[in-house]
């Protein structure tokens, strides 16, 4: 029904234009054709749609044959699925039983073997036990013997301390009274040296004074010389001055001959580039009309050949699309019915299926070799119409064109010559005004060389003056420099003077130490000769207990080894009971586990055997329905052959009356676009016309508003900023004058300065001064060690190692000096004051003035000298109608004369708009600036005067305040150096004593601790021999507190700053203990550290350590580093193995018992390094405890090269029988040493039979 009221409409539309377009003729009346197509069109889709109907029938037929064939192949599958599941099932059941049976005869024998292991535990729990007792014994002993023996290594190590100590004191008491003796004879030859001085100091002072008083006399001299030259020099100022006035009053005069000349060059350019490009329109119009006619040729040539190739390409498009929409009908049908047999799932029509598929296979191989030749000739088509229609509307405005191009050729080269005759006429101008440029260019070198001997003149008189003002400024310096150097040599008198007297007190002080040094000296190798004997009574008494307690220890390690054994066979035991105890307990499970699997799979084998009986009925009910469905298939089948052949018929017919209407509606198109560019070739001559007249008109509208505009603008602000430069200038210079000779502001700045001049005395002495005094007294108090001397731990529990033992190493000295150096910089006076430009707020406003200039002159878009930025489009164009002629259109027809005006219409104002922009933009930027110039040459001389008023009064104000500053500048720079030489010499004397009185109550009144430089630091080792690898210590630090308050804890800190890659260290800070005062302090485990595990032997150990002390008056806080060094030494720890035989036979008989030879056996030691680079071997040896009777040792001790880490070294022992023995006991014992030290001792028993 909507396909049937779709063509009435579309046949109502049709009717409604064959009315509009009656008149056409038959070759281009398209609407008549379009009618008839559409009738036919009509009538082929209905009969196309009945065909539809019955293909989809059949196709719906396929799909229900399909979905039948899928269910019964899917009732087969679950048949033959369940079978194979019920023979699965049936297997795995017989298996389960065999595993049941097995199991259970399997536990029945895991039950007798956990009888017999609980056994066997129970009997070696009781033998442990017996070994655990004998071993109580040995062990009280060995208790008793380390505690004797640790008593006797502490009194050892403590009289070892005492006496290691008590050398200290006497390498210190021998020291000290080295250095009193050395510093005695310094401290007396630097007093004779001062002695000689001071009177080389005194002639040294005598001498200046002579020269301050000859360069006190030249000064006069200088001055009355350099009036002399400033005099000259202003006369030469003034010539100079009416030289340059001479000069600039010609520059003008030819500033304006030459704006005469320019615009005359300006014009000649401007025409010789119109020139030039009007000959270049010539070129372009002469190429553009050859262009036009070969292209009319070429057209007309190619239109016959044109339309002869597009015909033939359309018949084969048609024979193509025909081919192609057979074989994709036929494959359709084929789909189809592949599809419903597919669905029958019937092996009856397995060779259909076969035959289809392989007219399927054919049939798309055919559709793909037809589809790209379709696609060609489609291509090719689609070109050939476009070149055709390329060539028809060529030919319908070539001919015009070609009229058009060669009337614009002669209208350009008329303009050409009119321009060449403008350009000799501005060069007959030209010629004329350049005589009298040349004349005034002459004047202005004459003048220019009167001016350069003026300015000769000017440099030499400034060069004289400035030579007499740098002497009289040197002259100044010099007597500046003198007065410094008295000053400086009465110091140095003072201060050697100073020196002497404390010299003299320091020999006395040092003497008196030097004898009470000699007296300790004494008393301190008596008390180290006691202690050495003490020491060595102490040894003999620890060697004696050693030997002893080796003995015990070797018992406890046999019975401990015998303890191990029966230990490692009890855990043997234990675990293989508790895996045959898991064993019995997993069978156990298995075996309920496959029970439970028999009876679950004979529920699922009841299950599948329902499911088969079910399936087979419901394939005997879809076989039925598969007959019913093949029978209607095959009626469908002929009744749709008959539809489609007629379907096929009707749109051979459509096809043919489609072409028909296709030729006459293109033919029409054809002739209507050659009317469009008739009308268009005759609005472009007539708009370019009338549009280039308006444009010049436009044109010279726009540039002479714009540019008198910008031309008045720039005159003015030309003006105005030549006023702010001339009245700032005069400004300036009255100003400045004014200001600098102010009585006012010199007596101002004198007061000042004074006030500032002491205090830069105060400054000065409290610099120097102060600290002068306080480092005296400093250093007379670090001078003298405090008699009272205190050993300390800085750790809060005592010792790092509790009670192990150490052994103390000392450090070299080190010097204080640097740590209480002051620096101080030379004292300099303040320059006078230097006069300079003043920058004003005059120059905001020249600045703002140029930048205004700069902007009307540079920026087009401002000054509007460009056309882009005034240009406006013409809106409203009225076309001029009297050059059109569409009469000439193809038979007359009305549409192509309106097509004809239209076009015409349309062109003449684009061309218009088009030719009135290129003549608004050829012309504007020649006449705006012809306006411009003409405006910015009148008279602003009013606003030049409101400028310079202006300027001048802000600058004068501005100068005036500066210059006044110059005079207070020059009163505060005497008034200083007066208040300073007035006042430096008490303040001087004031700041010395008080630093002296402070630096003595930092003492009175708190700690002050620095490191004792004769001995900065200590160590403690936690082995004896000292810092061997692997080993811990502790480094000490030596303090002095020259103070007589004890300080806080926490006060002076310690922190490690760098240490050598062989020691670890704990703790890289520490926060000091309280330290007494008045005292010298050993202060112990401060830094707690280890030697790596892999250290060298022999390799440097090397500690800083950076103590951060509090400050004082003179500085923040200070920092001493104490450098400890010492060498590690080997660690020979090692671990020990034994590898022997526990029973051995005595002898090997050979045909009875009358030929027999004793035996040898082995002991193999095994040493496991611990560490590397340990030097040299171990000492190996054995000896014999029990059963020596019955064997001889052949090898009793041998050498075993030191392992590194990680790595086993390899030796022997050997011993052989002597003797018949029966199941005797032997037991030996293997030592283990290093270089005489005894490491370790083993007890082994070997049983012989």
């Amino acid at each position: 029904m909507k396909r049937s009221t779709k063509s009435l409409v579309l046949l109502s539309l049709l009717a409604l234009s064959a009315n509009v377009h009656a008149q056409l003729p038959d070759e281009i009346d398209y609407p008549t054709y379009l009618s008839k197509y559409s009738q036919a069109k009509s009538d082929s889709d209905s009969a196309r749609m009945s065909a539809n109907q019955l293909k989809s029938m059949l196709q719906q037929i396929a799909a229900d044959l399909e979905a039948n064939g899928s269910a019964i192949a899917i009732s087969k599958s679950e048949i033959d699925e369940a079978v194979a599941i019920i023979s699965q099932l049936s297997t795995e059941n017989m298996d389960l039983d065999n595993t049941i049976a097995m199991l259970t005869e399997e536990n029945l024998g895991l039950g007798d073997e956990l009888q017999r292991l609980a056994r066997a535990i129970s009997e070696l729990s009781s033998e442990q036990r017996e070994i655990q007792d004998d071993l109580v014994g040995p062990q009280r002993n060995a208790h008793n013997l380390r505690s004797a023996l640790d008593s006797v290594t502490k009194n050892l190590h403590q009289n070892g301390d005492r006496l290691q100590k008590a050398q200290k004191k006497l390498d210190r008491n021998r020291d000290k009274i080295k250095n009193l003796e050395g510093n005695i004879k310094t401290a007396i030859d630097e007093s004779d040296r001062l002695n000689l001085k001071l009177p080389k100091i005194q002639n040294n002072i005598k001498q200046k004074k002579e020269d301050l008083d000859k360069a006190t006399s030249k000064i006069s001299q200088l001055e009355n010389q350099v009036t002399k030259f400033q005099a000259e020099l202003v006369s030469a100022n003034q010539e100079v001055s009416a030289a340059k006035a001479k000069v600039d009053q010609l520059e003008s005069k030819i500033s304006k001959q030459e704006a005469k000349v320019a615009p005359l060059v300006e014009k000649k350019n401007r025409l010789n580039a119109q020139a030039i490009k009007a000959q270049s329109t010539v070129s372009s119009k002469k190429s553009e009309l050859n262009k036009a006619k070969n292209e009319l040729s070429s057209a007309k040539s190619k239109l016959s050949s044109l339309k002869s190739e597009k015909q033939q390409l359309a018949a084969q498009k048609n024979a193509l699309e025909e081919k192609k929409t057979k074989f994709e009908e036929k494959l359709a049908q084929v789909e189809a019915t592949l599809k419903e047999l597919m669905a029958n799932r019937d092996r009856g029509n397995a060779n259909k299926i076969k035959n289809l598929r392989e007219q399927r296979k054919l049939l798309r191989q055919k559709i793909a070799e037809v589809t790209p030749r379709l696609n060609k000739v489609e291509a090719d088509l689609n070109k050939t119409s476009a070149e055709l229609a390329q060539a028809k509307k060529v030919i319908a405005g070539g001919d015009t064109k070609v009229s058009n191009l060669e009337q614009e050729v002669a209208a350009a080269e008329l303009q050409v010559k009119k321009l060449l005759a403008d350009i000799s006429a501005v060069e007959n101008e030209i010629a004329q005004a350049v005589p009298q440029l040349a004349r005034l260019k002459d004047r202005l070198a004459s003048a220019k060389t009167e001016l350069r001997s003026a300015q000769s003149a000017q440099a030499s008189a400034k060069s004289k003056l400035d030579q007499k003002q740098t002497a009289l400024a040197q002259v100044k310096k010099d007597i500046k420099r003198i007065e410094g150097d008295i000053a400086s040599l009465k110091d140095q008198k003072q201060k050697a003077q100073e020196r002497i007297t404390i010299i003299a007190g320091d020999l006395k002080r040092m003497r008196r130490e030097l004898n009470q040094e000699k007296n300790d000296f004494d008393a301190n190798r008596r008390v180290v000769g006691t202690l050495r004997n003490t020491q060595n009574a102490l040894k003999s008494e620890r060697d004696s207990y050693q030997r002893r307690l080796s003995i015990v220890e070797d018992e406890i390690r046999h019975l401990r080894g015998e303890l191990d054994k029966v230990q490692a066979q009890l855990l043997t035991l234990e675990d293989e009971h508790k895996q045959r105890d898991q064993q019995y307990v997993s069978n156990v499970q298995t075996i309920q586990s496959s029970q439970d699997r028999i009876q679950s799979n004979s529920y699922t084998i009841s299950s599948k055997q329902s499911q088969i009986a079910q399936n087979e009925n419901r394939i005997q009910e879809l076989e039925s329905q598969r007959s019913a469905l093949l029978e209607d298939q095959l009626v469908k089948e002929g009744q749709f052959a008959q539809a489609d052949a007629v379907a096929s018929d009707l749109e051979s017919i459509t096809q043919e009356t489609y072409e028909e209407y296709e030729d006459r509606k293109e033919l029409y198109a054809d002739y209507k676009s050659e009317a469009q560019q008739m009308g268009a070739s005759q609005g472009q001559a007539a708009g370019a016309t009338a549009g280039e007249y308006a444009g010049s008109a436009d044109v010279k509208e726009d540039a002479s508003l714009y540019g008198s505009k910008n031309g008045t603008t720039l005159g003015e602000l030309r003006g105005y900023l030549a006023g702010l430069v001339d009245g700032k200038e005069q400004g300036l210079e009255a100003g400045y004058d004014e200001g600098v000779n102010s009585q006012a502001s010199y007596d101002e700045g004198y007061a000042k300065g004074y006030e500032q001049g002491l205090q830069t005395a105060v400054a000065l002495a409290k610099k120097e001064n102060f600290p002068q005094g306080y480092a005296q007294v400093k250093e007379e108090k670090f001078s003298t060690l405090p008699t009272n001397k205190v050993v300390l731990e800085n750790s809060v529990n005592g010792s790092l190692f509790m009670e192990k033992a150490f052994a103390f190493a000392s450090t070299a000295a080190q010097t204080l000096t640097e740590s209480f150096g002051i620096e101080t910089p030379d004292y300099v006076s303040t320059e006078a004051f230097a006069p300079v430009r003043i920058k004003s707020k005059v120059d905001v406003e020249i600045a703002r003035v140029e930048k205004e200039i700069a902007r009307h002159e540079d920026n087009d878009q401002v000054s509007k000298a460009k056309p882009q930025y005034v240009y406006t489009a013409p809106t409203r164009i009225d076309v001029d109608e009297d050059f059109k002629n569409c009469f000439d259109v193809y038979k007359g027809v009305s549409d192509f004369k309106e097509a004809c005006g239209d076009s015409y219409e349309s062109a003449y104002k684009s061309q218009f708009v088009r030719d009135h922009k290129d003549t608004f933009f050829a012309a504007y930027e020649a006449l705006f600036k012809e306006a411009s110039d003409e405006a910015a040459s009148g008279d602003f001389s009013g606003e030049t005067r409101k400028a310079f008023d202006k300027a001048y009064k802000t600058a004068f104000a501005e100068a005036r305040l500066e210059g006044e500053g110059v005079a207070y500048q020059n009163g505060a720079t005497d008034g200083e150096e007066a208040g300073f030489d007035e006042n430096i010499a008490a303040k001087r004397s004031e700041q010395l004593a008080k630093g002296k009185s402070e630096a003595a109550n930092l003492f009175a009144s708190s700690g002050v601790v620095r490191l004792n430089k004769y001995a900065q630091t200590s160590v403690k080792t936690e082995d004896p021999k000292g810092l061997t690898q692997d080993g811990k210590f502790s480094v000490g630090l030596g303090l002095v507190n020259f103070g007589k308050l004890a300080t806080n804890r926490g006060a002076v800190s310690a922190k490690v700053i760098a240490a050598s890659s062989n020691v670890s260290v704990s703790n890289t800070r520490a926060n000091l203990r309280v330290l007494p005062a008045s005292s010298q302090i050993d202060l112990s485990d401060v830094i707690q550290a280890k030697v790596t595990n892999n250290a060298r032997p022999g390799s440097e150990v090397k500690m800083q350590i950076e103590l951060t002390y509090p400050g004082d008056a003179l500085r923040g806080s200070y920092t001493e580093v104490a450098t400890f060094v010492s060498n590690v030494m080997v660690n020979p720890e090692i671990q020990v193995g034994l590898d022997f035989d526990g029973k051995v036979k005595d002898r090997k008989c050979f045909l009875g018992l009358f030929n027999c030879k004793f035996r040898s056996h082995d002991v193999k030691v095994k040493l496991t390094g611990l560490r590397d680079f340990v030097p040299g071997s171990y000492d190996v040896a054995i000896s014999v405890l029990e059963g020596g009777k019955f064997i001889d040792l052949k090898k009793a001790q041998t050498q075993v090269a030191a392992p590194g880490k990680g790595v086993v070294a390899t030796g022997a022992l050997t011993y052989k029988f002597k003797k018949k023995t029966k199941d005797d006991k032997l037991k030996f014992k293997v030592d283990v040493s290093y270089k005489g030290e005894l490491l370790q001792s083993k007890v082994i028993d070997v049983r012989a039979k």
